[in-house]
């Protein structure tokens, strides 16, 4: 039986055209393939457009009650639930300690830091699957919330994206109202914001009533599998909810609240970067500011995101192959108004002590610190040719000493001051406005310098993850095995190598892995004889 959706300030109907997009998107028929659903909201009126399946084996189709696992678009609400307990918002400015008093390590880290992602907390999600855990392995949240707290955190890192915020976030509100954030969001927030189809799931075996299974294609086969997981963490994710209860959140939040969108837009602005406030985040889309949040989680693929005309546009799909952003964007300009979207015209400046305009960046091999891909910066005449991403862009340097592409469009600059010892080694590429776009840190030559030697084979240990680490290193190339984990490398430089998103530097004893969401994650190597100790070193300077 299929429940009564929610009372909408929306009329809520079907749009063929949208229907149309959603099949030609994943070329099949709408009874073959895990689903997509997309829907615009705008003017008092909710339409929707859905193709594919809720559920394979059972042949259940989508519609705008089933309910997704939505990813990171969970950690707004959880924000909001934490708020709801304080009572008021000032009450975030107290230090992460007052509510988890164990989280000594986090004294100088409040409670807005972990929500706003103005902090540097080591991902759990990704430090799990370093220490070789896989998806479907339990995981509860005392355990995780355990090894976050093993964790160092890195000062000179001043923030980062984590999951791990929002896990404490979830815990900080057990913390003060000795309630489950499932428990406290069922009762007191999913009612006043018309949420009547959405729960957080805090164990596997807990039913969701009209809930979507997630899939993942077999490499080999092309088959459809399924991407369910043991995992029991809520606070980052876990949440599920349907198309019209997050269509009557984000009605709600921004008619009760319509301050945090302001407060967003001035602090992306300020910072050229992006920023988020109490979990939710802005973005450009053509000349319009776009604020809310996209969702990725185990299969599921998911987007909520309102402009400043009030027209949202939400995207929620039961496979991995769906990039839901993209998507959104594409509904988005096949929909569009002419007097719809309220485009921001309000330039983001860069801080200009932090650039040297009109350094020449050091040839050489570059690491993402945003997403972990691998970048290329080499001279060609009087012009630097970038590759990576999404392709190749040749800069040139303008008179004011800046190297822009020819639009122009793109800018990279240096960053350090003159006379530096990281000058050269350290590049920003942004928008031509100073929107950050990505940061790149030099790795080195691509050139395999020094190695342990051939086919060697050495064992190291982290101590916080509890996990083992064997590094097989054979000329340029290298192995690491963590648990049932396996993750090739190759060699960039003397002491560096990069695979898998990773980059992995090795000094005296050690080895630093660095990840996008983790940092600094030392590995001791494993003295002769020892079962479990290591030999310390003191860590190098990052």
């Amino acid at each position: 039986m299929t429940s009564a959706p929610p009372e909408l300030p929306f009329v809520l109907r079907e749009d063929r055209g949208l229907t149309d997009y959603c099949t030609g998107l994943l070329g099949r028929g709408p009874h073959e393939s895990p689903g997509l659903l997309v829907a615009v909201a705008r003017g008092g009126e909710l339409r929707y457009g859905c193709s594919g399946l809720a559920d394979l084996e059972h042949r259940i189709p989508l519609g705008p009650s089933t309910r997704f696992e939505i990813g990171s678009i969970a950690k707004q609400i959880t924000s909001r639930a934490l708020l709801t307990a304080l009572g008021e918002e000032s009450a975030l400015d107290a230090p992460v300690t007052a509510l988890l008093p164990d989280a000594t390590h986090l004294a100088a880290v409040t409670l807005r830091q972990l929500a706003d992602h103005d902090a540097s907390v080591p991902d759990y999600d990704t430090l799990l699957a370093l220490s070789g855990r896989r998806v479907w392995d339990y995981w509860s949240q005392a355990d995780v919330r355990r090894l976050i707290l093993r964790q160092p955190v890195h000062t000179d890192i001043p923030w980062h994206y984590s999951n791990s915020h929002h896990l404490l976030l979830a815990e900080a509100l057990r913390e003060r109202t000795g309630r489950s954030l499932a428990a406290f969001a069922r009762d007191l927030v999913f009612p006043v914001y018309g949420m009547r189809q959405s729960s957080f799931r805090a164990a596997p075996e807990e039913l969701i009533v009209e809930r979507a299974r997630s899939y993942y294609r077999d490499s080999r086969s092309r088959d459809w599998r399924l991407a369910d997981t043991s995992d029991a963490t809520i606070g980052p994710h876990g949440l599920y909810s349907s198309l019209t209860d997050l269509v009557a959140w984000e009605h709600a939040i921004r008619s009760d609240d319509t301050s945090i969108d302001a407060e967003l837009l001035k602090k992306s602005v300020a910072l050229g970067r992006q920023s988020w406030v109490l979990g939710r985040t802005a973005r450009r889309h053509r000349r319009s500011w776009l604020f809310g949040h996209g969702g990725s989680r185990f299969g599921f693929r998911s987007a909520l995101w309102s402009d400043g005309s009030g027209t949202t546009v939400a995207v929620l799909a039961a496979r991995e192959d769906i990039d839901a952003d993209r998507v959104a964007d594409d509904v988005r300009d096949l929909d569009s108004d002419p007097g719809g979207a309220v485009p921001v015209t309000v330039p983001a400046v860069r801080h200009p002590q932090r650039s040297s305009p009109s350094a020449r960046p050091r040839d050489g091999i570059y690491w993402s610190c945003g997403d972990g891909s691998e970048w290329q910066l080499r001279t060609r005449g009087d012009r630097v040719v970038v590759t990576g991403g999404q392709g190749e862009i040749s800069l040139r340097q303008s008179s004011e000493g800046a190297w822009i592409d020819d639009r122009p469009a793109v800018r990279l600059t240096t960053v350090g001051d003159e006379g530096d010892a990281h000058e050269g080694k350290t590049v920003e590429i942004t928008q031509a406005d100073g929107f950050l776009l990505t940061s790149l840190e030099y790795v080195g030559t691509g050139a395999a310098g020094t190695t342990d030697g051939p086919d060697s084979v050495v064992t190291y240990i982290q101590v916080e993850l509890g996990t083992e680490l064997t590094w097989r290193v054979r000329g340029a190339r290298a192995l690491a095995q963590t648990g049932r984990a396996l993750h090739q490398f190759r060699q960039v430089g003397a002491d560096c190598w990069l695979g898998g998103g990773m980059r992995v530097r090795r000094w005296n004893d050690q080895l630093i892995v660095d990840l996008p969401r983790a940092r600094n994650i030392v590995f001791c190597r494993k003295a002769e004889g020892s079962h479990g100790r290591s030999e310390t070193q003191q860590q190098p300077a990052v």
